[in-house]
């Protein structure tokens, strides 16, 4: 990338945390990135950031506006998606821009896709900018200026071998299951998903990849990468079946490349990922391998 990207910031879910969120637009000043905040970003809705007019007008502005090149979420939260109703998807394909947000972003890289056909880049949010490590700071921003990076999944752990092809699609399971059923949910056939959530029961985790599985359904991917899953609860009843116990469950038969302990989500090691864009997951040796095409403006 010649010029140095212009990068606006909006709020399309909770409402920011002052310290983080500065610091996080700090960091993207550090990193050769010229920052236009908008001013929905201080807007308060109970504990939105906002309305949902408010915030879909903010982010119809930032797209329409020539001068920037990239759309980035202040930080996740909730109520993302109630906006996708009121967005001109036609304005947005006639405007492309690089979307950038992860948790409850998850909606809106969905709704992107799937009504305008562009990726985007399923990363942190600013105000998660200061809690990741220097490595995954420093892999998102080469994504971001264009310098192709190896992505580290040696750490993973396979669970089935295989390789195959396809769109990367997926974020947190919470909120890709949430689409199912509405016009905003991708087709999945052929694609790579790819899993994480924070702060949930075991049982809902495993009642969520139930019915995702029936959903997709499985058999009709041509991968899986499972990430982190944070702060996992077991309350009430014991549950008794562990993480690895649901996952094997619900992916037993597939003949499909699979991956569990993939470098993202909710923690402080958190490598991005290219929603949307053609990539290919390999864990025929003993070492997995997923590579994918990067962004070009």
């Amino acid at each position: 990338m010649n010029k140095k990207p212009k990068i606006a910031i909006i709020a399309p879910s909770s409402t920011i945390s002052e310290e983080l969120f500065h610091k996080g637009v700090n960091i993207l000043k550090n990193n050769r990135l010229d920052v236009f905040i908008h001013p929905q970003c201080q807007l308060k809705n109970h504990a939105s950031a906002g309305t949902s007019g408010q915030k879909s007008t903010a982010f119809q502005e930032v797209i329409t506006d020539p001068s920037i090149d990239i759309v980035m979420a202040g930080r996740g939260g909730n109520r993302a998606a109630h906006i996708l109703d009121e967005l001109d998807y036609n304005i947005i394909l006639q405007n492309k821009k690089l979307y950038i947000g992860f948790s409850d972003s998850t909606a809106i890289s969905c709704a992107l896709y799937k009504k305008a056909g562009l990726p985007s880049l399923w990363g942190p949010v600013v105000q998660s900018l200061p809690l990741l490590n220097q490595d995954s700071l420093d892999f998102f921003f080469s994504l971001i200026h264009g310098k192709k990076r190896p992505y580290p999944t040696g750490q993973s752990e396979i669970f089935y071998k295989g390789k195959g092809s396809g769109p990367l699609l997926g974020g947190s399971l919470s909120i890709i299951c949430a689409q199912i059923g509405t016009d905003y949910m991708p087709n999945f056939n052929g694609a790579i998903l790819f899993l994480e959530d924070v702060g949930e029961e075991l049982s809902r985790i495993d009642r969520m990849l139930l019915q995702l599985k029936r959903a997709l359904p499985f058999e009709k991917l041509s991968g899986i990468l499972f990430g982190q899953f944070t702060k996992n609860k077991d309350t009430g009843t014991p549950f008794g079946f562990t993480l690895k116990e649901i996952i094997k469950e619900h992916t037993d038969g597939l003949n499909i490349p699979i991956i569990t302990n993939a470098p993202f989500g909710h923690t402080e090691t958190f490598y991005a990922l290219p929603f949307g864009q053609k990539a290919t997951l390999d864990t025929l040796s003993e070492s997995p391998s997923l590579t994918f095409n990067h962004f070009n403006f």
